[in-house]
Protein backbone atom coordinates (compact mmCIF):
# COMPACT_ATOMS: atom_id res chain seq x y z
CA UNK A 1 0.00 0.00 0.00
CA UNK A 2 1.38 3.41 -1.24
CA UNK A 3 1.56 5.85 1.47
CA UNK A 4 0.37 9.43 0.40
CA UNK A 5 3.65 11.61 -0.43
CA UNK A 6 2.19 14.63 2.47
CA UNK A 7 2.12 11.71 4.91
CA UNK A 8 5.84 9.72 4.52
CA UNK A 9 7.14 11.81 7.16
CA UNK A 10 4.94 10.47 10.04
CA UNK A 11 6.73 7.14 9.14
CA UNK A 12 10.83 7.87 8.67
CA UNK A 13 13.10 6.13 10.30
CA UNK A 14 16.75 6.94 11.07
CA UNK A 15 19.71 4.41 9.96
CA UNK A 16 23.72 5.03 9.45
CA UNK A 17 23.72 6.22 6.54
CA UNK A 18 20.69 8.87 6.86
CA UNK A 19 17.24 9.42 7.40
CA UNK A 20 14.73 8.07 5.19
CA UNK A 21 10.76 8.42 4.02
CA UNK A 22 8.91 4.79 3.44
CA UNK A 23 6.89 5.20 0.52
CA UNK A 24 4.83 2.11 1.30
CA UNK A 25 3.44 1.29 4.51
CA UNK A 26 5.09 -1.48 6.50
CA UNK A 27 3.78 -3.39 9.58
CA UNK A 28 5.94 -1.94 12.07
CA UNK A 29 3.46 1.21 12.20
CA UNK A 30 0.62 1.48 14.55
CA UNK A 31 -2.54 1.83 12.48
CA UNK A 32 -0.86 -0.49 9.53
CA UNK A 33 -2.74 -3.78 10.49
CA UNK A 34 -6.30 -2.24 10.91
CA UNK A 35 -5.44 -0.06 7.23
CA UNK A 36 -4.49 -3.42 5.71
CA UNK A 37 -7.18 -5.84 7.11
CA UNK A 38 -9.83 -2.63 5.49
CA UNK A 39 -8.24 -2.35 2.21
CA UNK A 40 -8.72 -6.59 2.25
CA UNK A 41 -12.29 -5.89 3.61
CA UNK A 42 -12.88 -3.83 1.05
CA UNK A 43 -11.66 -5.72 -2.47
CA UNK A 44 -13.21 -8.88 -1.06
CA UNK A 45 -16.48 -7.21 0.31
CA UNK A 46 -18.83 -9.11 -2.14
CA UNK A 47 -17.09 -12.55 -1.56
CA UNK A 48 -16.99 -12.06 2.31
CA UNK A 49 -20.55 -11.79 2.36
CA UNK A 50 -21.56 -14.28 0.62
CA UNK A 51 -19.89 -16.62 3.51
CA UNK A 52 -17.60 -18.12 1.20
CA UNK A 53 -14.30 -16.34 1.99
CA UNK A 54 -12.36 -15.22 5.31
CA UNK A 55 -9.77 -13.20 5.09
CA UNK A 56 -7.72 -12.09 8.27
CA UNK A 57 -4.82 -9.57 7.67
CA UNK A 58 -2.71 -11.65 4.78
CA UNK A 59 -4.52 -15.17 5.26
CA UNK A 60 -6.99 -16.06 3.27
CA UNK A 61 -9.41 -19.25 3.51
CA UNK A 62 -12.17 -20.17 0.60
CA UNK A 63 -14.47 -22.60 2.11
CA UNK A 64 -17.75 -24.02 0.39
CA UNK A 65 -19.53 -26.82 1.76
CA UNK A 66 -21.75 -29.09 -0.71
CA UNK A 67 -25.41 -27.56 -1.70
CA UNK A 68 -28.38 -29.43 -1.45
CA UNK A 69 -28.72 -32.18 -4.05
CA UNK A 70 -25.45 -30.91 -5.06
CA UNK A 71 -22.91 -33.73 -7.18
CA UNK A 72 -19.45 -33.70 -6.21
CA UNK A 73 -18.28 -32.91 -9.59
CA UNK A 74 -20.27 -29.34 -9.94
CA UNK A 75 -19.15 -29.10 -6.15
CA UNK A 76 -15.65 -29.42 -7.22
CA UNK A 77 -16.30 -27.28 -9.91
CA UNK A 78 -18.82 -24.25 -7.83
CA UNK A 79 -15.54 -24.23 -5.40
CA UNK A 80 -12.61 -23.52 -8.37
CA UNK A 81 -14.57 -20.91 -9.77
CA UNK A 82 -14.47 -18.83 -6.55
CA UNK A 83 -10.88 -19.91 -6.60
CA UNK A 84 -10.44 -18.36 -9.72
CA UNK A 85 -12.72 -15.09 -8.58
CA UNK A 86 -10.20 -14.31 -6.03
CA UNK A 87 -7.34 -14.85 -7.73
CA UNK A 88 -8.35 -12.43 -10.44
CA UNK A 89 -9.33 -9.88 -7.84
CA UNK A 90 -5.72 -10.33 -6.28
CA UNK A 91 -4.22 -9.79 -9.82
CA UNK A 92 -6.60 -6.80 -10.22
CA UNK A 93 -5.51 -4.90 -7.05
CA UNK A 94 -1.47 -5.95 -7.75
CA UNK A 95 -1.63 -8.44 -4.63
CA UNK A 96 1.00 -11.28 -4.34
CA UNK A 97 0.74 -14.54 -2.95
CA UNK A 98 3.53 -17.18 -2.03
CA UNK A 99 2.86 -20.39 -3.94
CA UNK A 100 4.77 -22.35 -0.95
CA UNK A 101 2.61 -21.16 1.73
CA UNK A 102 -0.35 -22.03 -1.06
CA UNK A 103 -2.81 -25.43 -0.67
CA UNK A 104 -5.68 -26.14 -2.62
CA UNK A 105 -8.86 -28.47 -2.54
CA UNK A 106 -7.96 -29.66 0.83
CA UNK A 107 -10.49 -31.58 3.44
CA UNK A 108 -9.07 -29.35 6.28
CA UNK A 109 -7.10 -26.04 6.92
CA UNK A 110 -4.54 -24.86 9.43
CA UNK A 111 -5.67 -21.45 9.52
CA UNK A 112 -4.75 -18.83 12.26
CA UNK A 113 -3.47 -21.80 14.64
CA UNK A 114 -6.29 -24.31 14.39
CA UNK A 115 -7.02 -27.07 12.23
CA UNK A 116 -10.70 -26.66 10.36
CA UNK A 117 -12.29 -29.36 8.63
CA UNK A 118 -15.26 -31.77 8.47
CA UNK A 119 -17.56 -29.56 10.72
CA UNK A 120 -14.96 -29.66 13.48
CA UNK A 121 -11.90 -27.44 15.18
CA UNK A 122 -9.05 -28.88 16.33
CA UNK A 123 -5.13 -27.58 17.25
CA UNK A 124 -2.23 -27.76 15.02
CA UNK A 125 -0.26 -30.58 14.86
CA UNK A 126 2.80 -28.39 14.97
CA UNK A 127 1.64 -26.69 17.89
CA UNK A 128 0.77 -29.77 19.69
CA UNK A 129 3.92 -30.35 19.00
CA UNK A 130 5.80 -28.01 20.39
CA UNK A 131 3.41 -28.36 24.01
CA UNK A 132 5.16 -31.56 23.78
CA UNK A 133 8.63 -30.25 23.63
CA UNK A 134 8.18 -27.08 26.24
CA UNK A 135 10.84 -28.11 29.11
CA UNK A 136 9.50 -26.30 32.46
CA UNK A 137 9.61 -22.81 33.08
CA UNK A 138 12.83 -21.29 34.79
CA UNK A 139 11.70 -17.47 35.59
CA UNK A 140 8.32 -15.23 35.35
CA UNK A 141 9.23 -14.77 31.82
CA UNK A 142 9.36 -18.18 30.72
CA UNK A 143 5.51 -18.43 32.84
CA UNK A 144 4.02 -15.01 30.77
CA UNK A 145 5.27 -16.75 27.25
CA UNK A 146 3.59 -20.28 28.00
CA UNK A 147 0.14 -18.64 29.35
CA UNK A 148 0.32 -16.53 26.01
CA UNK A 149 1.19 -19.55 23.97
CA UNK A 150 -1.60 -21.78 25.97
CA UNK A 151 -4.29 -18.93 26.40
CA UNK A 152 -5.01 -18.56 22.70
CA UNK A 153 -5.97 -22.04 22.83
CA UNK A 154 -8.06 -21.76 25.79
CA UNK A 155 -11.73 -22.49 25.00
CA UNK A 156 -10.42 -26.03 23.83
CA UNK A 157 -9.21 -26.51 27.47
CA UNK A 158 -12.32 -27.32 30.03
CA UNK A 159 -11.83 -25.48 33.58
CA UNK A 160 -8.50 -23.26 32.10
CA UNK A 161 -8.65 -20.70 34.41
CA UNK A 162 -8.86 -22.89 37.06
CA UNK A 163 -5.92 -24.94 36.47
CA UNK A 164 -3.59 -22.22 35.74
CA UNK A 165 -4.19 -20.55 38.60
CA UNK A 166 -0.99 -21.57 40.45
CA UNK A 167 0.75 -19.92 37.41
CA UNK A 168 -1.16 -16.67 36.95
CA UNK A 169 -0.04 -16.30 40.74
CA UNK A 170 3.34 -16.20 39.78
CA UNK A 171 3.50 -13.33 37.41
CA UNK A 172 2.40 -10.79 40.12
CA UNK A 173 4.42 -8.39 41.11
CA UNK A 174 4.35 -8.98 44.88
CA UNK A 175 4.37 -12.86 44.30
CA UNK A 176 7.98 -13.89 44.94
CA UNK A 177 9.43 -16.59 42.65
CA UNK A 178 8.84 -20.09 43.29
CA UNK A 179 8.22 -23.59 41.48
CA UNK A 180 7.11 -26.35 43.66
CA UNK A 181 4.50 -29.12 43.59
CA UNK A 182 1.30 -27.19 42.73
CA UNK A 183 2.95 -24.76 39.81
CA UNK A 184 4.63 -28.20 38.22
CA UNK A 185 1.28 -29.91 38.38
CA UNK A 186 -0.18 -27.18 36.67
CA UNK A 187 2.16 -26.84 34.10
CA UNK A 188 1.96 -31.07 33.63
CA UNK A 189 -1.89 -30.29 33.29
CA UNK A 190 -2.40 -27.89 30.74
CA UNK A 191 0.58 -29.40 28.70
CA UNK A 192 -1.41 -32.79 29.11
CA UNK A 193 -4.69 -31.04 28.03
CA UNK A 194 -3.46 -29.54 24.93
CA UNK A 195 -1.00 -32.70 23.56
CA UNK A 196 -5.08 -34.86 23.66
CA UNK A 197 -6.30 -32.72 21.23
CA UNK A 198 -9.68 -31.99 22.19
CA UNK A 199 -12.41 -31.36 19.41
CA UNK A 200 -14.17 -28.49 19.51
CA UNK A 201 -17.82 -28.51 16.72
CA UNK A 202 -17.94 -25.55 14.23
CA UNK A 203 -20.86 -23.00 14.81
CA UNK A 204 -23.69 -23.91 13.44
CA UNK A 205 -25.82 -20.32 12.65
CA UNK A 206 -29.22 -22.30 11.90
CA UNK A 207 -29.03 -23.89 14.62
CA UNK A 208 -29.93 -23.11 18.76
CA UNK A 209 -27.14 -21.94 20.74
CA UNK A 210 -27.18 -23.50 24.55
CA UNK A 211 -25.72 -21.45 27.25
CA UNK A 212 -24.44 -23.19 30.59
CA UNK A 213 -23.11 -21.05 33.19
CA UNK A 214 -22.54 -21.07 36.97
CA UNK A 215 -20.58 -19.07 39.54
CA UNK A 216 -18.54 -19.25 42.63
CA UNK A 217 -17.65 -16.66 44.65
CA UNK A 218 -13.97 -16.69 43.06
CA UNK A 219 -14.84 -17.52 39.10
CA UNK A 220 -17.33 -18.02 36.42
CA UNK A 221 -17.53 -20.79 34.06
CA UNK A 222 -19.63 -21.26 31.06
CA UNK A 223 -19.75 -24.15 28.23
CA UNK A 224 -21.47 -22.73 24.65
CA UNK A 225 -23.04 -26.05 22.78
CA UNK A 226 -25.28 -27.01 20.00
CA UNK A 227 -26.77 -30.01 19.16
CA UNK A 228 -24.72 -32.86 17.57
CA UNK A 229 -27.19 -33.55 14.55
CA UNK A 230 -29.28 -36.72 14.31
CA UNK A 231 -28.17 -40.40 14.42
CA UNK A 232 -31.43 -41.94 12.63
CA UNK A 233 -34.18 -40.65 14.60
CA UNK A 234 -32.56 -40.13 17.42
CA UNK A 235 -31.13 -36.61 19.04
CA UNK A 236 -27.46 -36.80 19.65
CA UNK A 237 -26.16 -35.34 22.88
CA UNK A 238 -25.05 -31.77 22.32
CA UNK A 239 -21.56 -31.23 21.30
CA UNK A 240 -19.23 -28.05 22.86
CA UNK A 241 -18.58 -25.15 20.83
CA UNK A 242 -16.16 -23.42 23.12
CA UNK A 243 -15.43 -23.33 26.80
CA UNK A 244 -15.08 -20.18 29.00
CA UNK A 245 -13.80 -19.68 32.12
CA UNK A 246 -12.59 -16.50 34.46
CA UNK A 247 -11.28 -15.14 37.80
CA UNK A 248 -13.30 -12.95 39.63
CA UNK A 249 -11.89 -9.25 40.40
CA UNK A 250 -10.92 -9.04 44.37
CA UNK A 251 -14.16 -6.15 44.13
CA UNK A 252 -16.27 -8.22 42.40
CA UNK A 253 -15.67 -11.08 44.30
CA UNK A 254 -17.14 -9.19 47.19
CA UNK A 255 -20.78 -8.93 45.35
CA UNK A 256 -23.70 -11.08 46.69
CA UNK A 257 -24.83 -14.37 45.55
CA UNK A 258 -27.41 -13.24 42.96
CA UNK A 259 -24.72 -10.31 41.58
CA UNK A 260 -22.14 -12.85 41.22
CA UNK A 261 -24.43 -15.24 38.88
CA UNK A 262 -25.86 -12.28 36.84
CA UNK A 263 -22.24 -11.28 36.45
CA UNK A 264 -21.42 -14.91 35.26
CA UNK A 265 -23.91 -14.40 32.79
CA UNK A 266 -23.14 -11.35 31.67
CA UNK A 267 -19.15 -12.16 31.04
CA UNK A 268 -19.93 -15.05 29.73
CA UNK A 269 -22.20 -13.38 26.92
CA UNK A 270 -20.20 -10.78 26.46
CA UNK A 271 -17.23 -12.85 25.77
CA UNK A 272 -19.16 -14.41 22.97
CA UNK A 273 -20.72 -11.68 21.53
CA UNK A 274 -19.74 -12.52 17.44
CA UNK A 275 -22.02 -15.78 18.02
CA UNK A 276 -25.02 -14.82 20.32
CA UNK A 277 -25.43 -10.89 18.91
CA UNK A 278 -26.94 -11.85 15.81
CA UNK A 279 -28.57 -15.14 16.33
CA UNK A 280 -31.75 -16.29 14.14
CA UNK A 281 -33.65 -17.87 16.92
CA UNK A 282 -33.16 -17.25 20.57
CA UNK A 283 -30.56 -18.94 22.49
CA UNK A 284 -30.76 -20.45 25.88
CA UNK A 285 -29.13 -20.02 28.86
CA UNK A 286 -29.31 -22.67 31.19
CA UNK A 287 -28.53 -22.16 34.88
CA UNK A 288 -29.57 -23.34 38.26
CA UNK A 289 -30.28 -20.12 40.09
CA UNK A 290 -33.75 -19.12 39.86
CA UNK A 291 -33.80 -15.91 40.80
CA UNK A 292 -32.11 -14.92 36.92
CA UNK A 293 -35.91 -15.92 36.05
CA UNK A 294 -37.20 -12.75 36.77
CA UNK A 295 -33.88 -10.45 35.71
CA UNK A 296 -36.35 -8.33 33.71
CA UNK A 297 -38.90 -8.00 36.26
CA UNK A 298 -39.32 -4.52 37.94
CA UNK A 299 -36.88 -4.16 40.99
CA UNK A 300 -34.57 -1.64 42.41
CA UNK A 301 -31.06 -1.39 40.36
CA UNK A 302 -27.97 -0.28 41.29
CA UNK A 303 -25.60 1.62 38.81
CA UNK A 304 -23.96 -1.30 37.87
CA UNK A 305 -26.41 -3.96 37.62
CA UNK A 306 -28.44 -1.22 35.44
CA UNK A 307 -25.35 -1.09 32.79
CA UNK A 308 -25.52 -4.63 32.30
CA UNK A 309 -29.44 -4.53 31.60
CA UNK A 310 -28.85 -2.53 29.23
CA UNK A 311 -26.02 -4.32 27.83
CA UNK A 312 -27.97 -7.34 27.55
CA UNK A 313 -31.30 -5.44 25.47
CA UNK A 314 -28.97 -5.92 22.21
CA UNK A 315 -29.27 -10.21 22.75
CA UNK A 316 -32.21 -12.72 22.17
CA UNK A 317 -32.59 -15.01 24.61
CA UNK A 318 -34.40 -17.00 27.04
CA UNK A 319 -33.52 -18.45 30.76
CA UNK A 320 -34.56 -21.89 31.82
CA UNK A 321 -33.58 -22.67 35.22
CA UNK A 322 -31.65 -26.45 35.76
CA UNK A 323 -31.38 -28.34 38.80
CA UNK A 324 -27.90 -28.34 39.60
CA UNK A 325 -26.56 -31.57 39.12
CA UNK A 326 -27.24 -31.23 35.66
CA UNK A 327 -25.33 -28.21 35.23
CA UNK A 328 -21.89 -29.87 35.98
CA UNK A 329 -20.29 -28.93 32.99
CA UNK A 330 -20.12 -25.17 34.36
CA UNK A 331 -20.15 -25.57 37.37
CA UNK A 332 -16.88 -27.81 36.98
CA UNK A 333 -15.45 -24.62 35.53
CA UNK A 334 -17.00 -22.08 38.26
CA UNK A 335 -15.36 -24.25 41.32
CA UNK A 336 -12.61 -22.86 43.58
CA UNK A 337 -9.58 -24.63 44.03
CA UNK A 338 -8.27 -25.41 46.85
CA UNK A 339 -6.63 -22.59 47.93
CA UNK A 340 -9.28 -20.30 47.03
CA UNK A 341 -11.37 -22.24 49.99
CA UNK A 342 -9.03 -21.76 52.36
CA UNK A 343 -8.69 -18.17 51.80
CA UNK A 344 -12.66 -17.88 51.68
CA UNK A 345 -13.30 -19.88 55.21
CA UNK A 346 -10.24 -17.79 56.81
CA UNK A 347 -11.36 -15.26 58.97
CA UNK A 348 -10.45 -11.60 57.91
CA UNK A 349 -10.24 -8.26 60.28
CA UNK A 350 -11.38 -5.28 58.77
CA UNK A 351 -8.46 -3.50 60.17
CA UNK A 352 -5.27 -4.39 60.33
CA UNK A 353 -3.33 -5.32 64.06
CA UNK A 354 -1.66 -2.49 63.48
CA UNK A 355 -4.87 -0.06 63.76
CA UNK A 356 -5.72 -1.01 67.00
CA UNK A 357 -4.14 0.45 69.95
CA UNK A 358 -1.47 -1.48 71.62
CA UNK A 359 -2.74 -1.25 75.54
CA UNK A 360 -1.72 -3.92 77.43
CA UNK A 361 -0.70 -4.02 80.73
CA UNK A 362 1.63 -1.72 82.20
CA UNK A 363 4.84 -4.66 82.56
CA UNK A 364 4.32 -5.13 79.15
CA UNK A 365 7.70 -3.38 77.61
CA UNK A 366 6.08 -3.31 73.47
CA UNK A 367 3.01 -1.86 74.83
CA UNK A 368 2.37 1.96 75.11
CA UNK A 369 1.48 1.59 78.76
CA UNK A 370 4.79 -0.27 79.14
CA UNK A 371 7.30 2.42 77.26
CA UNK A 372 5.15 4.69 79.22
CA UNK A 373 5.82 3.03 83.07
CA UNK A 374 9.66 2.89 82.18
CA UNK A 375 10.04 6.53 81.19
CA UNK A 376 8.37 7.53 84.57
CA UNK A 377 10.95 4.90 86.53
CA UNK A 378 14.21 7.20 84.28
CA UNK A 379 12.07 10.55 85.08
CA UNK A 380 11.44 10.44 88.65
CA UNK A 381 13.55 13.00 89.63
CA UNK A 382 12.56 15.82 86.98
CA UNK A 383 8.86 14.84 87.51
CA UNK A 384 9.51 15.61 91.52
CA UNK A 385 10.70 18.91 90.66
CA UNK A 386 7.54 20.00 88.97
CA UNK A 387 4.72 18.48 90.12
CA UNK A 388 4.54 21.11 92.86
CA UNK A 389 4.36 24.10 90.57
CA UNK A 390 2.42 22.76 87.88
CA UNK A 391 0.14 20.67 90.14
CA UNK A 392 0.78 17.59 89.27
CA UNK A 393 0.08 14.29 90.94
CA UNK A 394 1.65 10.62 91.36
CA UNK A 395 -1.63 8.45 91.39
CA UNK A 396 -0.23 4.93 92.67
CA UNK A 397 2.51 5.47 89.69
CA UNK A 398 0.68 7.25 87.49
CA UNK A 399 1.74 11.09 86.38
CA UNK A 400 -1.27 13.25 86.29
CA UNK A 401 -1.89 16.54 85.89
CA UNK A 402 -5.00 18.76 87.06
CA UNK A 403 -7.39 17.74 83.67
CA UNK A 404 -6.38 13.92 84.66
CA UNK A 405 -4.10 13.69 81.47
CA UNK A 406 -1.17 11.78 81.64
CA UNK A 407 1.93 13.29 81.89
CA UNK A 408 4.62 12.74 79.39
CA UNK A 409 8.21 12.66 80.06
CA UNK A 410 10.61 14.49 78.28
CA UNK A 411 11.70 11.11 76.53
CA UNK A 412 12.52 10.86 72.81
CA UNK A 413 12.04 7.51 72.52
CA UNK A 414 8.47 7.71 74.46
CA UNK A 415 7.24 10.38 72.12
CA UNK A 416 7.67 8.55 69.19
CA UNK A 417 5.85 5.32 70.63
CA UNK A 418 2.84 7.58 71.06
CA UNK A 419 3.42 9.11 67.68
CA UNK A 420 3.46 5.62 66.20
CA UNK A 421 0.14 4.69 68.10
CA UNK A 422 -1.82 7.79 66.89
CA UNK A 423 -0.25 8.87 63.76
CA UNK A 424 1.97 6.39 61.98
CA UNK A 425 0.38 2.87 63.08
CA UNK A 426 -2.97 4.00 61.12
CA UNK A 427 -4.09 3.18 57.97
CA UNK A 428 -4.50 6.70 57.44
CA UNK A 429 -1.74 9.11 59.13
CA UNK A 430 -3.83 12.49 60.33
CA UNK A 431 -2.93 15.70 59.65
CA UNK A 432 -1.35 18.07 62.10
CA UNK A 433 -4.08 19.49 63.92
CA UNK A 434 -5.62 16.03 63.92
CA UNK A 435 -2.91 14.01 65.67
CA UNK A 436 -2.01 17.22 68.18
CA UNK A 437 -5.69 16.83 68.86
CA UNK A 438 -6.30 13.25 69.75
CA UNK A 439 -2.33 13.30 71.63
CA UNK A 440 -2.94 16.38 73.81
CA UNK A 441 -6.55 15.15 74.64
CA UNK A 442 -4.97 11.93 76.73
CA UNK A 443 -1.82 13.43 77.22
CA UNK A 444 -0.42 16.40 79.21
CA UNK A 445 2.60 16.70 76.97
CA UNK A 446 4.60 20.18 78.00
CA UNK A 447 5.67 21.53 74.45
CA UNK A 448 3.98 18.62 72.73
CA UNK A 449 2.25 20.58 69.86
CA UNK A 450 5.39 22.39 68.60
CA UNK A 451 7.29 18.77 68.81
CA UNK A 452 4.44 17.20 66.97
CA UNK A 453 4.17 19.56 64.39
CA UNK A 454 7.50 18.93 63.63
CA UNK A 455 6.81 15.26 63.43
CA UNK A 456 4.69 15.76 61.68
CA UNK A 457 6.06 18.07 58.80
CA UNK A 458 8.97 15.19 58.86
CA UNK A 459 6.74 12.37 58.39
CA UNK A 460 7.86 11.27 55.08
CA UNK A 461 4.77 9.07 53.94
CA UNK A 462 2.52 12.38 55.31
CA UNK A 463 4.73 14.46 52.43
CA UNK A 464 4.32 12.45 49.92
CA UNK A 465 0.47 11.89 49.61
CA UNK A 466 -0.58 15.40 51.21
CA UNK A 467 -2.15 17.49 48.67
CA UNK A 468 -0.37 21.01 48.57
CA UNK A 469 -3.85 23.58 48.58
CA UNK A 470 -1.56 26.73 48.03
CA UNK A 471 -0.85 28.52 44.42
CA UNK A 472 2.62 27.59 43.09
CA UNK A 473 4.63 30.43 42.46
CA UNK A 474 6.62 30.68 38.93
CA UNK A 475 10.21 29.93 40.29
CA UNK A 476 12.28 33.20 39.46
CA UNK A 477 14.90 33.15 36.37
CA UNK A 478 17.87 34.95 36.26
CA UNK A 479 18.05 37.82 33.70
CA UNK A 480 19.96 37.06 30.73
CA UNK A 481 22.91 39.55 29.72
CA UNK A 482 25.55 38.86 26.81
CA UNK A 483 29.15 38.91 27.28
CA UNK A 484 31.29 41.68 27.35
CA UNK A 485 28.62 44.30 27.72
CA UNK A 486 29.96 47.60 28.88
CA UNK A 487 28.19 48.81 32.31
CA UNK A 488 24.49 50.73 32.05
CA UNK A 489 23.76 48.79 28.55
CA UNK A 490 20.61 46.64 30.47
CA UNK A 491 19.21 49.04 33.31
CA UNK A 492 16.49 47.69 35.51
CA UNK A 493 14.75 51.06 36.96
CA UNK A 494 12.19 51.23 39.80
CA UNK A 495 10.40 53.63 41.97
CA UNK A 496 10.65 54.00 45.59
CA UNK A 497 7.83 55.88 47.03
CA UNK A 498 6.05 56.53 50.18
CA UNK A 499 9.46 57.64 52.43
CA UNK A 500 9.01 60.63 54.92
CA UNK A 501 10.09 64.16 53.27
CA UNK A 502 13.59 65.42 53.29
CA UNK A 503 15.11 68.47 51.42
CA UNK A 504 11.50 68.22 49.29
CA UNK A 505 11.93 64.89 48.74
CA UNK A 506 9.71 61.98 48.99
CA UNK A 507 10.82 59.15 46.47
CA UNK A 508 13.82 57.49 45.26
CA UNK A 509 14.43 56.50 41.28
CA UNK A 510 16.65 53.68 41.46
CA UNK A 511 18.47 51.85 38.43
CA UNK A 512 20.63 49.10 38.77
CA UNK A 513 23.12 47.82 35.65
CA UNK A 514 22.57 43.88 34.65
CA UNK A 515 25.71 44.31 33.21
CA UNK A 516 29.55 43.76 34.58
CA UNK A 517 28.92 46.07 37.15
CA UNK A 518 25.92 44.96 38.95
CA UNK A 519 26.13 49.26 40.19
CA UNK A 520 23.05 50.72 41.38
CA UNK A 521 21.99 54.80 41.38
CA UNK A 522 19.97 56.09 43.32
CA UNK A 523 17.98 59.57 42.75
CA UNK A 524 15.80 61.52 44.77
CA UNK A 525 12.23 63.08 43.30
CA UNK A 526 9.32 63.33 43.92
CA UNK A 527 6.06 61.07 43.97
CA UNK A 528 4.24 62.90 41.25
CA UNK A 529 7.35 62.67 39.26
CA UNK A 530 6.47 61.90 35.14
CA UNK A 531 7.73 60.37 32.62
CA UNK A 532 9.51 63.26 30.95
CA UNK A 533 10.94 64.23 34.37
CA UNK A 534 12.43 60.56 34.72
CA UNK A 535 13.96 60.81 31.28
CA UNK A 536 15.76 64.52 32.50
CA UNK A 537 17.43 62.69 35.52
CA UNK A 538 18.49 59.87 33.53
CA UNK A 539 19.89 62.46 31.12
CA UNK A 540 21.48 64.64 33.61
CA UNK A 541 23.04 62.02 36.06
CA UNK A 542 23.74 58.68 33.90
CA UNK A 543 23.86 59.71 29.69
CA UNK A 544 27.54 61.92 30.52
CA UNK A 545 29.26 58.72 31.98
CA UNK A 546 27.36 55.79 30.33
CA UNK A 547 25.46 56.72 26.83
CA UNK A 548 21.77 55.30 25.98
CA UNK A 549 21.34 52.06 27.20
CA UNK A 550 20.39 48.98 24.67
CA UNK A 551 17.48 47.41 27.09
CA UNK A 552 15.34 48.59 29.67
CA UNK A 553 13.40 46.77 32.13
CA UNK A 554 11.16 48.25 34.31
CA UNK A 555 7.32 47.54 36.30
CA UNK A 556 4.04 48.94 34.85
CA UNK A 557 3.86 52.27 36.72
CA UNK A 558 2.58 54.74 34.43
CA UNK A 559 5.65 57.08 34.66
CA UNK A 560 7.26 53.98 32.39
CA UNK A 561 4.50 53.04 30.03
CA UNK A 562 3.27 56.73 29.16
CA UNK A 563 3.35 57.46 25.60
CA UNK A 564 6.16 59.77 25.95
CA UNK A 565 8.16 57.02 27.29
CA UNK A 566 7.25 54.21 24.69
CA UNK A 567 8.42 57.24 22.02
CA UNK A 568 11.08 57.86 23.67
CA UNK A 569 12.41 54.37 23.30
CA UNK A 570 10.71 53.68 20.33
CA UNK A 571 12.84 57.02 19.10
CA UNK A 572 16.18 55.99 20.66
CA UNK A 573 15.97 52.22 19.40
CA UNK A 574 16.01 51.38 22.96
CA UNK A 575 14.08 47.68 23.76
CA UNK A 576 11.63 48.36 26.74
CA UNK A 577 10.60 44.84 28.82
CA UNK A 578 7.84 45.35 31.55
CA UNK A 579 7.77 42.85 34.22
CA UNK A 580 4.93 40.96 35.32
CA UNK A 581 1.88 43.18 37.14
CA UNK A 582 2.45 43.40 40.72
CA UNK A 583 5.86 41.77 40.46
CA UNK A 584 9.39 43.29 40.83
Amino acid sequence: MLIKPEDRWKAAFITNEGLYEPTVMFFGLTNSPATFQTMMNTIFRDLIDEGNVTIYMDDIAIHTGPRLRESEDNHTLHHRTLVRRVLERLRTNDLHLNPEKCVFEQDHLDFLGVCVGGGTVQMEQSKVDRVTEWTRPRNVRKVRKFLGFTGYYRYFIQGYSQIARPLLDLTKQATPWRWEDKEQGAFEELRDKMVSKPVLQQPNFDKTFYLQTDASKYRVGAVLSQDGGMTGVTLRKRHPVAYYSATFSPTEQNYDAHDLEFLGVFKSIEHWRPYLIWTKEPFVIETDHKNLMYWKSPWKLTGRTARWHEKLQDYNFKILHIAGKNNTPADALSRPCDDEREQGERQLSLLPESAFLNLAEAGDPTSLEGALAEARRQYQPWFDARKEAQGWIDDRGLWLDRNQKAVVPPDEGTCRRIMHTYHDGLVAHPGRDETARKVLERFCWPGGRAWIEQYVKGCAICQQNKNLTHRTKAPLYKITVPNGNPPFTQVAMDLITGLPKSRGYDSILTVVDHGCSRAAIFLPCQKTITGPQIAQLYYQHLYPWFGLPRRLISDRDPCFTSHFGRALAKELGISWNLSTAFHP
